[in-house]
């Protein structure tokens, strides 16, 4: 697989569920888990979505995990 050049990181769109795919249920992400997501986000554009409002969302990820954009 080749890496996406810089102005293809935008035509792919990862998304992930939170409770249950990248956390454990209600509970907050490893630190391997964020690191990854972190890593993913340089390659891709990334999109979380779950049934929790966006503060536990956050409780979760973290500020950086479950930004609402990307720098």
């Amino acid at each position: 697989m080749t890496k996406p050049q810089p102005q293809d990181k935008r035509k792919v769109l990862a998304l992930f569920d939170v409770d249950g795919t990248l956390t454990v249920p209600r509970k907050r992400a490893d630190d391997e888990m964020i690191a990854f997501m972190a890593a993913l986000r340089e390659k891709v554009a990334v999109g979380i979505v779950g049934g929790s409002d966006l503060a536990k969302i956050k409780e979760q990820l973290g500020e950086a995990g479950a930004s609402t954009h990307t720098p």
